[in-house]
């Protein structure tokens, strides 16, 4: 016999059919058109007799967008009334941020808390008007906090990645929205919450359908997003940053991919980084955050500032004594052979840009053109 717990392990009670909020990537939603509700006598009929033939101690009110369904607060009321006495739990799907639930959502946490799933899909307001979700995020931070308020702990929210017309400033948008979710746990107060806060993200990427207005649209490869996030990862850039960079090397003669390549290069922190004054790029930008590098005299607190032929790189005259650097000019320092565009002394802790990389300087094994042909979409 099977052992291993299911996934939806439930009864799955369909309230409705059909969905009229038009989300420009959702085939159901145009094919299931259009949205009809099965009445209450006839829902708390079906339930009975899949309770009954089941033995399930949990029942899902499921439909493309329930919170839509026109008796749900009298219906979630009347399935608790009937089957509480035997535990049975109800649950909902994933819910539109702008559904009226705080009745539903009472009813529901009468037997057992479920988590709560809600459908942001994008992480950008910008790109949910795109996709025509049409909530806010001043809309899910009201409905999490109240949900909060009311008892529950566990918040699941549905993204997709890979949309028509998206960044990756949408993408970190995703995570900001996770942040706004804990950020309402907080709000709450200590002895009104409850404990054990669990908040997930599950995002899954955009397949174009048949039928839908985003039918045609196409997908971003696995090359180039690979590509993108190893230059990304390598040299710790945000996403703003990246098309910052990438929007410089267009305008700059030659190839874009290289001049990109050529730019983050050239970065302050990947400069201490290729002269061996840091083990990682990580490590070389919080020595220049704190302040621990001058350029031609200057103290520079910039990791992202450009370094150009004939400047000098020097650990600052007050950081020489900390053991971090004293290391680097041992006998037993470990000198680091900088690329053909820096030089170092060894024993010294300065080192100095003799020209601008060249693209056979960067020795990271990256398709630089999968990059363009991203940005350039």
């Amino acid at each position: 016999m099977p052992f291993t717990e299911i996934v939806h392990d439930r009864v799955m009670l369909e309230v409705a059919r059909g969905c009229t909020r038009g989300c420009r990537f959702c085939q159901a939603g145009i094919l299931y058109r259009p949205q009809r509700e099965r009445s209450m006598p006839h829902l708390l009929e079906l339930a009975r007799k899949l309770l009954a033939n089941t033995g399930y101690e949990e029942m899902s009110l499921s439909s493309l967008s329930t919170g839509d369904y026109s008796h749900l607060p009298e219906l979630a009321r009347a399935l608790v009334e009937e089957h509480g006495c035997n535990r049975v739990a109800i649950s909902l799907p994933s819910l539109r941020i702008d559904s009226v639930l705080g009745d539903t959502l009472e009813q529901t946490q009468t037997i057992k808390k479920t988590g709560l799933t809600f459908a942001p899909e994008a992480g950008s307001q910008r790109l949910r008007d795109v996709i025509n979700k049409g909530v806010t995020e001043e809309q899910l931070r009201a409905r999490v906090h109240e949900a909060f308020e009311k008892g529950w702990s566990a918040v699941k929210l549905y993204t997709m990645c890979g949309l028509p017309t998206e960044t990756n400033d949408d993408l970190e948008g995703i995570a900001n929205l996770a942040k706004a979710v804990v950020d309402e746990y907080f709000s709450v107060p200590k002895e009104i919450r409850q404990k054990g806060l669990r908040v997930s993200v599950s995002t899954s990427s955009f397949v174009p359908k048949p039928f839908t207005p985003f039918q045609w649209e196409p997908q971003n490869t696995m090359e180039q997003l690979a590509e993108k996030q190893k230059v990304k990862f390598v040299y710790g850039i945000l996403e703003r940053q990246f098309r910052s960079y990438y929007e410089k090397a267009t305008r700059m003669e030659g190839r874009p991919g290289e001049n990109l390549l050529i730019l983050v290069e050239r970065r302050l922190d990947n400069v201490v980084y290729r002269l061996g004054f840091a083990m990682t790029r990580r490590e070389a930008r919080q020595l220049v955050n704190h302040g621990h590098f001058t350029v031609n005299g200057q103290r520079v607190d910039i990791p992202s500032y450009l370094v150009k032929p004939g400047d000098v790189v020097e650990v600052a005259e007050k950081s020489r004594s900390s053991v971090k650097f004293k290391r680097l000019t041992g006998e037993d320092a470990v000198m680091v052979t900088p690329p053909q565009w820096l030089e170092r002394e060894k024993n010294a802790l300065k080192g100095t840009v003799t020209k601008l990389p060249a693209r056979e300087d960067i020795d990271m094994p990256i398709e630089e053109h999968l990059i363009v042909e991203l940005y350039s979409k």
